[in-house]
């Protein structure tokens, strides 16, 4: 093995910034920072620290589905009583059901809840918890939505929690309360049985180490321009993603720094992301201004780099993405260019203003799905709407 591998904790905070630039709530930022101290043993004067707490805080929907989830303290003998009744069958078909489904991470709710709903909800939550108080029935589950019920129906397929139009009784509260506790008990089960954090990924050797290299190669030349001699490279195997799947990945180093990062799939080689990884380059420190040209320079390189990876950009379906805050500046700097290459599939291209340069690509086989689902994100609405930011969602042409 090469005297520095990259450690799991490491890649799943890298790839955690692929998918989103912003923080969701003040609360989750609290969260983030309990569970960085725990879990890296760092401070949060500790610029390494700093790094994974701007990337994960930008990926909450990373810890909503339990890779950094903790069980919770309170009234533990009640809670963990029910769920010792889980059976293992239940939590991998739970686990199963979060990993594919589609669109955002977050449980989208059909409407709000009514001021006295949600006065009640916290109380029962409450009662769940300390008191052990239990629905008498389970969250009705299907698939996808089969027409309006009279009752709180939960889709798997979106993760969408369809309520009647009436008040919901404690009976229907208590099921939804128990099922976010039955899953969030089943991902960090599985999650523990799949991930460990301080486990190092697997050097691979031989052939498939030079076929892979080759192709990283060639990659890293084409989206950065960069040439791969002056680099160390080491590829390793591991797994990753919403599904589990086998990736390889492709370490450039300088010394003992990781410079540039490429996943591809094990299965066929197919490009998952590419991105600069540069210890002295922080793409989420400065926010900036962007112009009409800044804009349109963007998308041609994007579309540039789709070409050269050997697809078309269907520009009718391709949309940047950025925020904006009262001092008319992009907080993070980073512009978000989603580039269709057909079947609902395509690239997003990070683009950093403060350092003009593209510096993540990452392929998306359902990205038509993912950004309608960004876009309707109630969550992520309210967010912006406290913070006076306004979130743009603007079409190529």
């Amino acid at each position: 093995m090469g005297e520095y591998m990259i450690s799991r904790a490491d890649r799943l905070f890298r790839r955690m910034a692929k998918r989103s630039n912003y923080p969701q709530s003040e609360d989750m930022e609290k969260k983030v920072d309990a569970l960085l101290e725990e879990l890296t043993g760092r401070q949060g004067d500790d610029k390494q620290y700093a790094i994974y707490r701007r990337v994960a805080i930008a990926c909450m929907a990373v810890i909503v589905a339990g890779v950094l989830a903790k069980p919770a303290a309170a009234a533990v003998n009640y809670v963990a009583k029910r769920m010792q009744q889980v059976p293992e069958t239940t939590q991998e078909k739970l686990y199963e059901e979060q990993q594919t489904a589609q669109g955002d991470e977050a449980i989208r709710y059909s409407r709000a809840l009514s001021p006295k709903e949600q006065q009640r909800y916290d109380q029962l939550f409450a009662e769940y918890e300390k008191n052990g108080k239990m629905p008498e029935k389970e969250l009705f589950t299907e698939e996808t939505y089969s027409g309006t019920k009279d009752y709180p129906v939960y889709t798997t397929k979106d993760r969408r929690l369809w309520l009647p139009e009436r008040d919901l009784t404690d009976e229907e509260m208590l099921q939804i309360i128990d099922y976010y506790h039955v899953v969030d008990y089943s991902m960090q089960n599985e999650n523990q049985k799949k991930q460990k954090f301080t486990q190092e990924t697997t050097e691979v050797t031989g052939s498939d180490m030079k076929m892979v290299q080759e192709k990283a190669i060639t990659l890293l030349e084409t989206t950065f321009g960069v040439d791969a001699e002056s680099f160390k490279i080491e590829v390793s195997s591991d797994v990753h993603g919403r599904e589990d799947e086998e990736l390889y990945v492709v370490d450039f180093l300088q010394g003992n720094h990781l410079m540039y990062e490429i996943y591809f799939q094990k299965q066929n080689l197919k490009q998952v992301s590419i991105s600069i990884a540069d210890p002295d380059k922080d793409y989420y420190a400065a926010s900036a201004e962007v112009t009409d040209d800044m804009l349109r320079e963007m998308k041609q390189q994007a579309v540039t780099l789709c070409e050269a990876y050997g697809y078309s950009v269907d520009t009718k379906d391709s949309i940047v993405e950025y925020k904006i805050n009262e001092e008319d500046k992009i907080p993070s700097g980073n512009v978000r260019i989603f580039c269709s290459v057909g079947d609902g599939a395509g690239y997003c291209f990070l683009y950093n203003i403060p350092y003009g340069e593209i510096w993540c690509v990452d392929y998306m086989p359902h990205m038509t799905g993912n950004v309608e689902a960004q876009q309707n994100n109630t969550n992520n609405i309210e967010y912006n709407k406290e913070k006076g930011i306004t979130q743009l969602w603007l079409p190529f042409e």
